[in-house]
């Protein structure tokens, strides 16, 4: 009888937990459908076709595995066609997984190209790697953001090119953010962070301010 007492302590549990989770998405569905009028963007909820747009190709989007893109607004951010949504992906065994939420943002360029970057906070696996030939670029003229950020890409030179000095300050006295960019695409994102539906207007202000330091204008 007490085993039937637990186990059914236990379902209630994990039920109520459930039903929250729902009611939670359910809620931020519905915030960031409105957040989408008072930035007069488009509101969708499902963004699985986005998952065939050329940005995908980033590092982000090639973690992990059920990735999922949902509540997807898009329209235009002082002239430059933009999209925010949440993305999703699970890393881990079946046992031992983990979901991972962020807030993305993606800007499109217009009469330029990138070279094929990615930047993202440096941890201590980064630094063992760089020891045993990962590729991390690193800049001595700005210690704190070599020390502070892992940056990678195909082509070196042509990325020292791209990253100026004003560009490495930000990010230094800036510490936490991932940014990918290549051909006409940058997205902007804090790894396992969704943003607050209340502070998006603020997101896309800060994420398209670091985009123009690559030069979107």
């Amino acid at each position: 009888m007490e085993l039937f007492v637990v186990i059914a302590t236990l379902c209630l549990l994990v039920g109520l937990t459930l039903l929250w989770m729902v009611m939670r998405e359910k809620k931020r569905d519905a915030a960031l459908a409105l957040a989408a009028e008072d930035l007069s963007f488009e509101y969708r909820r499902d963004g699985r076709t986005l998952l065939g747009e050329k940005f995908t190709r980033f590092a982000l989007f090639q973690d992990g595995r059920r990735r999922r893109i949902k509540n997807v607004l898009q329209g235009h951010y002082d002239h430059i066609e933009a999209l925010l949504f949440d993305y999703r992906y699970i890393t881990g065994s079946h046992l031992h997984f983990r979901v991972h939420r962020q807030t993305v943002g993606a800007f499109k360029l217009v009469d330029e190209e990138l070279p094929e970057f990615s930047l993202r906070p440096e941890n201590v696996i980064h630094k063992i790697s760089e020891a045993m030939g990962y590729q991390d670029i690193d800049f001595d003229e700005n210690q704190a953001f070599s020390s502070r950020y892992l940056l990678r890409g195909p082509d070196e030179d042509a990325i020292r090119d791209l990253f100026t000095p004003e560009m490495l300050k930000f990010f230094a006295d800036n510490p936490g953010l991932s940014v990918e960019g290549g051909g006409q695409w940058i997205v902007v994102f804090r790894r396992d962070r969704r943003v607050d539906t209340s502070k998006l207007g603020d997101f896309v202000k800060s994420a398209f301010e670091i985009c123009t330091l690559f030069g979107i204008r």
